[in-house]
């Protein structure tokens, strides 16, 4: 593990705009339904229409715009690549669940199980990549390619460059700026309602039983409350005492024209990920990420040991007084009058130049032949993670009425599943895949805490 960097440009918030396809409020206000939804990206619009395509009367809330934060912001992997075992089944069915999203929605959410590959550049590389497949055993797909192959499936690269890749066939991305939207649009069409431009100011509660949501255009009365909030979650739920460790951090992506890369497949090579665009472009980024010095991240830094111990070499740490002094004001917040979360509609880092510049090199000196990449455009976006890197999904302790969904790393991969859960909880169905590796008490309970790739 190499130490951790300062980086002094990157973790500023900026004003906020949204990259994602427009969607329209769905209906005149309501001050009563049977479930309210907080945080409209992907988990968010996902349960929404499970809910909805049951019968259930749903209201969404979103502060600023459907998918206008992480959402809307993300490379879109949807994959299984060098995971921990117990995360294997949630994303073989998140796999199905996104199949099945996409053609509910006539294709919108532009989910392609098209494969992925990561090239190798060490022997380590290779010989961690045959350990993993080794250890997935039937569980997956995955297979090792030779230097040959790796240069025929990713066409501009020399073969000398690896000593091989790591193909899955069965992974794949999705459209990041159409998915939450054209989900939400479902939704919309089932009957849930959609309210955007509405901030959940807190979750109303009396002898520990939801009563309903109080939001900047009033109470919302419900019996069950769900937060797929991102990196909001953990400042909704202090309010009623519940500890949600999060550490979220800021990447920069971008979109590439004219770039020489293959136009089927995605995947990683040299340092930075790729993926082909429904519009003939790429989506480009490099493995560089930034963590923010906030008061929570202060605190938490040794429950959060292990993560930062695994992802040091591709973590820089980025102080910015301005971002200290909002997030230290929002957690001072008691829950009455404009919240904080009104004072940021959209969460959006700087993009970070460095990783513009890291992008465009990496693919410069990987991919040889065509046109120099053209960039079009660049955003930051955030991340979060938890102290073991394991998503949290399922119910609040000590409030059963409440389902929350935070802490995915790979939020794209995890959506569908996490919301599939939620729905079968409050319906009380039989879930999908095993929700017990999710729950929040893992985390609270003093068990030791071991990181999961």
């Amino acid at each position: 593990m190499r130490r951790h960097r300062i980086a002094l440009q990157g973790s500023r918030l900026i004003a906020g705009r949204s990259l994602a396809d427009p969607v329209p409020d769905s209906a005149p206000w309501s001050g009563k339904c049977d479930v309210v939804i907080i945080g409209g990206g992907i988990v968010g619009t996902c349960v929404a229409l499970y809910l909805a395509e049951r019968g259930v009367d749903v209201v969404l809330l979103e502060k600023g715009v459907i998918a206008g934060e992480a959402s809307g912001r993300a490379v879109g992997f949807v994959d299984s690549v060098m995971m921990a075992r117990e995360k294997q089944a949630a994303i073989r069915c998140s796999k199905t669940l996104w199949a099945d999203l996409d053609r509910r929605c006539g294709g919108a959410p532009g989910y392609r199980q098209s494969g992925l590959v990561f090239a190798l550049h060490r022997e380590s590389d290779l010989q961690a990549a045959a350990g993993w497949i080794n250890r997935m055993g039937p569980e997956t797909d995955a297979r090792l390619l030779t230097p040959l192959e790796t240069e025929r499936i990713l066409p501009g690269t020399d073969a000398a460059q690896y000593r091989g890749a790591l193909h899955v066939p069965s992974d794949g991305h999705a459209e990041p700026r159409r998915a939450a939207p054209a989900i939400a649009r479902e939704a919309i069409r089932l009957g849930a309602r959609v309210f955007q431009q509405c901030a959940a100011r807190r979750i109303v509660t009396q002898d520990r039983r939801v009563r309903g949501v109080e939001t900047e255009r009033g109470l919302i009365r419900c019996d069950q409350v769900v937060v797929t909030a991102g990196v909001w979650t953990s400042l909704i739920l202090r309010i009623l005492g519940v500890d949600v460790p999060q550490l979220y951090g800021f990447a920069t992506a971008s979109e590439v024209a004219s770039a020489p890369l293959s136009a089927q497949i995605g995947g990683s090579a040299g340092g930075v990920a790729f993926r082909p665009t429904s519009d003939g472009t790429h989506v480009v980024g490099p493995h560089l990420s930034l963590a923010p010095v906030t008061p929570a991240g202060l605190r938490n830094a040794l429950r959060f040991r292990h993560v930062l111990r695994r992802l040091g070499h591709v973590v820089d740490l980025a102080p910015s007084l301005s971002h200290y002094g909002f997030m230290r004001r929002a957690e001072h917040w008691t829950g009455t009058g404009p919240s904080p979360f009104e004072g940021c509609r959209i969460l959006e880092p700087e993009r970070r130049r460095y990783s513009e510049f890291a992008a465009l090199n990496g693919l410069a000196k990987t991919f040889r032949g065509g046109e120099e990449a053209r960039l079009v455009r660049s955003w930051g976006g955030a991340l979060a993670t938890t102290p073991d890197n394991m998503p949290i999904i399922g119910p609040v302790p000590g409030y059963p009425q409440i389902q929350l969904a935070c802490g995915m790393y790979y939020g794209f991969t995890f959506g569908p599943v996490a919301a599939a859960l939620i729905a079968s909880g409050l319906l009380q169905d039989v879930p999908p895949t095993d929700p017990t590796p999710f729950a929040l008490e893992r985390l609270l309970d003093g068990r030791p805490i071991r990181y999961m790739p």
